[in-house]
């Protein structure tokens, strides 16, 4: 699982779209001061 920042995720937004849709299903976690506050995953 990925973990980034929520400015990193507001500013990367498309690219973590593409990365979680991949072949891999990659999961992505949303932190804020270093607390879980989101995931992108795949249905």
């Amino acid at each position: 699982m990925t973990k980034v920042d929520v400015m990193q995720a507001q500013a990367h937004l498309a690219e973590l779209l593409t990365r979680m849709m991949g072949d891999s299903g990659e999961q992505i976690m949303i932190e804020r001061e270093g607390q879980a506050v989101a995931a992108i995953i795949s249905y």
